[in-house]
C-alpha cells in the first residue's frame, strides 16, 4: 500500500439562504485551486475522486485539469448531511455545534446524519477506492467535517483538533501502511 491524498474543497461562496451542500466556489477559491494543484504535483497523483457536491467537484475539475489526471465522483464522499441546518452568522456558535458533533458522534447533533454514520459511509467509500497498486496515488476531494472524522479514526487525533485549523483548500497526505499523516497544508 502506498499513500492517499485527501483534499478539502476550496474556498466557498457563502449563501445564507441556500443549503451549504449547494454552495460553489468564490473566484478566489477557483484561483486557489491552481496553487493547490501546483503543491500537489510532486506527489504523483494518478486520479482524483470527488464528492458529488458542486464545490468539491469544481475543486477536483480545476486540479485535475492542471495535473492532467482523470477525475470522477462518488456518492459516499459527501459532507455530513445537514440540508436543514440553518445558516450560522455567528462562527463561534457554528464551531461549538461541530465540536459537540465530534464529541458525541452517535447522537444526532448536526443536521440529518449522525457523525458516526457519516464516518461509516465515508470509510466504506474510501476503502472501495483503494487499489493494491502502490503506484496508484488517488486524491480524494471532500469536505472538512467528514474528512476530519475519517482522519481521527485513522490516527487517534481528536477530530476537532484536525478540523478547527483546516483551511479551504487544504490537503493531507496519509501513509496507508502506517495510517499516519505524512504532511498537511492549507493553501491560500
Amino acid at each position: 500500500m502506498g499513500r492517499i491524498v485527501f483534499v478539502r474543497h476550496s474556498q466557498t461562496r457563502i449563501e445564507p439562504r441556500v443549503s451549504s451542500h449547494e454552495w460553489t466556489l468564490t473566484e478566489e477559491g477557483q484561483r486557489r485551486c491552481e496553487r493547490l494543484a501546483h503543491e500537489l504535483a510532486p506527489l504523483g497523483i494518478t486520479r482524483i475522486v470527488t464528492s458529488e457536491e458542486h464545490k468539491a467537484e469544481l475543486t477536483g475539475q480545476l486540479v485535475a485539469k492542471v495535473l492532467q489526471v482523470p477525475m470522477s465522483s462518488a456518492v459516499g464522499l459527501g459532507e455530513t448531511r445537514r440540508e436543514t441546518l440553518p445558516f450560522f452568522s455567528d462562527v463561534a456558535e457554528f464551531r461549538s455545534l461541530i465540536r459537540r458533533g465530534f464529541e458525541a458522534p452517535d447522537e444526532l447533533v448536526v443536521g440529518e446524519e449522525r457523525f458516526s454514520d457519516a464516518l461509516a459511509r465515508f470509510s466504506s467509500c474510501v476503502d472501495d477506492l483503494l487499489d493494491d497498486d502502490p503506484r496508484d496515488v488517488p486524491a480524494v476531494v471532500t469536505h472538512g467535517t467528514v474528512l476530519c472524522l475519517y482522519l481521527s479514526s485513522l490516527t487517534g487525533t481528536p477530530a476537532y483538533a484536525l478540523w478547527e485549523p483546516m483551511g479551504q483548500p487544504a490537503y493531507v497526505v496519509v501513509d496507508l501502511a502506517t495510517h499516519t499523516i505524512e504532511h498537511r497544508s492549507n493553501v491560500e
